[in-house]
């Protein structure tokens, strides 16, 4: 990073006299951009899946994801995988969590998925907001609305999407770089042709092989069973277990066993 852009990155961090200050000073400020009467929303998984898939088919250069942790589950999380599926090639993606199991998956997943350009994953704790910015175009925002139901509000005026540009870049200028504890992903070949990528939980539901992972997860399994039970290599266990903790969000294996068992995606445990 050059001295000129550093500097200017620590004037911004030091808004509020410290970074979580000015992070949450921005947070309020972006809050305030769409909580107003007029702002446009998203409600539902239905107008979410919609709404993504026509933003990665208009996407033209970037795709820049915060993901901020905490016991809010992640609105946009789930939808994701399949939304990148409209990308065309060589769209940047960047993504920001706070969590640095969860970063490390993502940077796996996106290593995995073959229709986007340069990707880089970074973590960060206390992040305060989550967004998803297109193109410097259109900012995403989760929003809480009557009904518990996933929504977003939906940023087009130039002054709010900079404003949201300025928390990600706040944020991601002191974020560390994610390490993939496990080996690299590569893009999916006959073996891996079922989409290892997708953070839909409601798709586990409908895929036998990655239902069948889950329960191996719930007793107990290790990798190397996992994968010489379900007939496939280690590598490619791997990615699945990686795309069905993140569709669960779940940091920790036992974690998503006590989440797919509250969606009643557990079935009778496999006979060893």
């Amino acid at each position: 990073m050059l001295a000129s852009e550093s500097s200017y990155w620590r004037s911004v961090l030091d808004l509020a006299g410290g970074r979580l200050d000015s992070l949450l000073t921005m947070q309020k400020q972006v809050s305030a951009a769409f909580d107003g009467p007029v702002a446009e929303r998203a409600v539902g998984t239905e107008a979410l899946s919609a709404l993504l898939h026509s933003l990665a088919t208009d996407c033209r250069s970037e795709v820049g994801w915060l993901r901020s942790g905490g016991r809010r589950q992640s609105v946009l999380a789930p939808l994701l995988g399949r939304g990148l599926d409209g990308l065309s090639g060589g769209v940047r993606v960047r993504a920001l969590l706070d969590s640095v199991p969860d970063a490390a998956r993502a940077g796996q997943l996106l290593a995995a998925h073959p229709r986007t350009g340069e990707s880089e994953v970074r973590s960060s704790p206390g992040l305060p907001q989550e967004i998803l910015l297109v193109d410097d175009r259109i900012a995403l925002v989760p929003q809480a609305v009557p009904g518990g139901e996933p929504a977003v509000a939906i940023l087009r005026e130039p002054a709010a999407v900079r404003l949201a540009r300025l928390l990600f870049e706040a944020a991601w200028s002191t974020a560390v770089p994610a390490e993939r504890s496990m080996p690299p992903v590569q893009a999916v070949g006959a073996e891996g042709s079922v989409d290892v990528f997708s953070t839909d939980p409601d798709n586990l539901a409908d895929d036998p092989l990655k239902l069948r992972i889950l329960q191996l997860l719930a007793t107990g399994a290790k990798d190397e069973s996992i994968a010489r039970r379900t007939g496939v290599s280690l590598r490619t266990c791997r990615r699945h277990i990686a795309a069905i903790l993140l569709a669960l969000n779940a940091e920790s294996r036992f974690q998503a066993g006590v989440n797919a068992f509250r969606l009643d995606l557990l079935g009778p445990s496999p006979q060893h």
